[in-house]
């Protein structure tokens, strides 16, 4: 096993902003490397008449950290992963992030919200692993620490999402030779710049952002018309796992499409359509709900 995968990555919800959550409720799983860090020390170049032709000085001007993560998703995992990306009053929940990488000692991350959210899967003649649902994340935060007693708790499991047991309805049709989905969340940030002991002076939410990519066997040419005719849509994505119940459905009420493109193999042609949801003035531009048997947020949140 590689010794990336003894690492620990947890997850508390914080009340204020930049304060560390009081507890740490969710130890998630994670595929590959997990959480992958990139701290960077800021630093001002000084180019002098005293120093040249050399630089003269680098002046340290405060620590950010960016947070990519892996996670691993299940039945038990992805309602905290969606609901990280939700906005209650235009706000996303603020997260203290915490990682135990063996080794090397441990990391805290303060007032971390989650910037992107990526999930995909695909399907070929011979299915793989690809076909099982799996995404990244993006996080920034107000200050990284080092900490010490960080203590596992139990990691969720259960079972997965497959492309073989979720369905795609596109303007009121159901879609049935879909081969590839990738669904796109951004949140854009404003990040003020660090103070004295590292902390951002400022982090608060911008746009929000969603696309949806969908691939299918070219078999009717309604997909070529949606983008065509600017056609106004609804569309809905039902992810399953093949057990009842076991459902995560990404409701969208106002979509275009906005590129159609033909891929043609040598038997076969494929189509690539990319959907562009927003907002119907209610409801959120993709509105998730969650089958009986999904497991309920280890965060808290909703």
């Amino acid at each position: 096993m590689p010794i990336g995968m003894k690492d620990i990555v947890l997850f508390g919800k914080e009340t204020t902003r930049g304060t560390a959550a009081g507890t740490m409720p969710l130890h998630h799983p994670f595929l590959g490397n997990g959480l992958e860090p990139t701290l960077t020390q800021h630093h001002g170049e000084i180019l002098s008449s005293s120093a040249w032709p050399y630089v003269g000085d680098q002046v340290p001007l405060g620590a950010t950290a960016a947070l990519p993560f892996t996670p691993a998703i299940n039945i038990n995992t992805i309602r905290d992963i969606l609901l990280m990306t939700k906005r209650t009053a235009g706000l996303l929940p603020s997260l203290t992030i915490a990682h135990t990488k063996s080794g090397v000692g441990d990391g805290r991350f303060l007032g971390c919200l989650c910037n992107q959210l990526e999930l995909n899967f695909s399907r070929a003649g011979s299915p793989d692993a690809a076909s099982v649902l799996q995404g990244t994340m993006g996080f920034g935060c107000m200050k990284p620490e080092s900490t010490t007693g960080l203590s596992a708790g139990t990691q969720a499991t259960g079972h997965k999402f497959q492309i073989r047991h979720t369905t795609f309805t596109i303007n009121s049709v159901a879609a049935t030779k879909v081969t590839a989905m990738r669904i796109a969340i951004t949140n854009e940030l404003d990040e003020g710049a660090p103070d004295a002991d590292n902390v951002r002076l400022w982090l608060n939410e911008g746009m929000q952002g969603f696309e949806v990519t969908l691939t299918a066997y070219f078999a009717a040419a309604a997909w070529h018309d949606l983008v065509l005719n600017a056609t106004e849509h609804t569309a809905s994505i039902v992810l399953g796992t093949g057990t009842a119940n076991e459902t995560v459905t990404g409701t969208i009420n106002m979509v275009r499409a906005s590129t159609h493109q033909l891929n043609k193999g040598q038997t076969s042609v494929l189509q690539e359509i990319t959907l562009l949801p927003f907002h119907d003035g209610t409801n959120p531009s993709i509105d998730w709900t969650f089958g009986t048997a999904i497991g309920a947020s280890a965060l808290g949140l909703s």
